[in-house]
């Protein structure tokens, strides 16, 4: 039988690395999703009582119904009936590694994928024993060196292949050595997050191909996923929350590893519930993270607890064991984060809402007009826009973010820009241009976040902001 040629254009073991939740395992399904139809993956999951006999196959005991006979050996009946009796009895059993390696040399002209989840969870040279050597490849990509089966593999495996054609690899047809075919990829995942639970030795590590997934904002099929988190009855923008803590993750920690992707947690119809982020990322902030850090950062202030000011982990719930939403939304806007809905004031020259609530008009470095609060961010930041027409887009955010303490005053195009979906949005994101740059201004605001605006612009650009009604 002539060998079979590479199916795909692919490497023949791969692991996909990352920090938890970024889609590893989401881009190994959309890799052999065309051949799961076909019945041709296999796959399991490592942990620490992963051994090589639950990876590759063993005896184990099992019952069989056999026929019972007497003291004389003669089949015992009852009304004519044979009696049968249960015993055990030990049969081979095939684990993830031998059912995709008998069903690749089965048909070597479709390929079979072994996926590994978690793979360093378990014990990478324990598991894998002597198969390790197997995953040298040649360039016609099967195994370079085999290995000798032991006899009761030997036995299975020939009984296995009883029936297919191996003309050229006669050993294989007979179970008494194992070689991988050029039609077997392995594929695996592993959080970096893991690394110290069983290290992955270097000379493991070389013989594969290591596919770094960073983190970015999830998509389904092309179409960007617009995650929110409700707390409250107020949406906060699930991706902005996700690269804020990642930055505070990073400073603290100087490590991507503990890191946050995009699906560390599911949404519901584009919803994070307080209970889900509060049982999933806060408790994993907590105690994954910070713990062996400290909270002396401001974003972890409790300014409502004047015994306890930090936030801790039990602060999040209350008596009756229901999340408590009030803190949540004091970690959010700690870290400069306000619902997608809210605005502080409508943009208009109007002195008082629809509410008969007088808006507060502000001047700026003296001037006779008047400014409500979002255009008097807005006055700002244009005219330095104008003044600094050589500033970058990655600048002009973070110097403006930086002085409003947000991290979500201004953002780039990329993000989703407004539409009929997003209450008050066309009142909220508005453009700033300068030069071919152009950035969205998020323009709600709270009382708290303003008058921190105020003075930092006044300490980092000298520009007075002061209150005229």
């Amino acid at each position: 039988m002539q060998t079979a040629l590479k199916c795909i254009n692919t490497p023949f073991q791969q692991i996909f690395y990352g920090a938890p939740g970024t889609g590893k395992s989401h881009a190994v399904k959309k890799e052999t999703e065309a051949w799961e139809g076909r019945d041709r993956v296999v796959r399991t999951t490592f942990h620490p009582d992963s051994d090589y006999f639950t990876f590759v196959g063993a005896y184990k005991p099992t019952t069989e119904s056999v026929q019972r006979y007497d003291i004389y050996n003669k089949p015992m009946t009852r009304d004519g009936v044979p009696v049968m009796e249960q015993i055990i009895t030990y049969e081979f059993v095939e684990q993830a590694f031998l059912q995709a390696y008998i069903d690749a040399w089965k048909n070597r002209d479709e390929p079979e994928f072994l996926i590994i989840e978690e793979i360093n969870r378990g014990n990478c040279a324990q598991v894998f024993g002597d198969l390790f050597q197997l995953l040298d490849r040649g360039d016609d990509g099967y195994s370079e060196y085999a290995i000798r089966a032991d006899r009761d593999l030997q036995k299975h495996l020939s009984k296995a292949f009883e029936d297919v054609e191996i003309a050229d690899y006669p050993n294989i047809k007979t179970g008494k050595e194992l070689l991988l075919p050029s039609n077997l990829y392995i594929r695996a995942t592993m959080n970096t997050s893991d690394q110290s639970l069983f290290p992955i030795d270097s000379a493991f590590k070389r013989r594969w191909d290591w596919k770094y997934v960073p983190i970015s904002k999830g998509n389904d099929n092309g179409k960007e996923l617009n995650w929110m988190i409700d707390v409250d009855g107020g949406l906060y923008d699930w991706w902005t929350f996700v690269r804020t803590i990642n930055k505070h993750v990073f400073d603290t920690t100087n490590s991507e590893d503990k890191q946050l992707g995009f699906f560390f947690c599911k949404a519901k119809d584009n919803i994070i519930s307080a209970e889900t982020f509060v049982c999933k990322v806060i408790f994993y902030l907590w105690n994954d993270v910070f713990k062996d850090f400290g909270f002396d950062d401001k974003i972890f202030d409790d300014n409502e607890d004047n015994e306890n000011t930090k936030l801790s982990f039990d602060k999040f719930y209350m008596a009756n064991g229901n999340v408590n939403e009030g803190k949540i939304k004091m970690f959010l806007e700690n870290l400069g984060m306000m619902p997608i809905e809210e605005y502080s004031e409508e943009v208009d020259d109007e002195s008082e809402n629809s509410n008969g609530k007088t808006i507060p008009k502000y001047s700026i470095n003296g001037s006779s007009e008047q400014f409500s609060t979002p255009n008097a961010v807005r006055y700002i930041i244009e005219n330095y826009a104008k003044q600094n027409e050589n500033i970058s887009v990655d600048e002009m955010i973070q110097l403006w973010n930086g002085i409003a303490e947000r991290n979500n005053l201004l953002v780039p195009t990329w993000q989703p820009s407004p539409n009929d979906n997003q209450p008050f949005a066309n009142k909220r994101r508005v453009k700033i241009e300068w030069g071919n740059s152009i950035v969205w201004l998020i323009m709600g605001w709270t009382e708290a976040l303003f008058k921190k605006f105020i003075q930092n612009v006044k300490q980092k650009l000298d520009i007075s902001i002061e209150r005229v009604n």
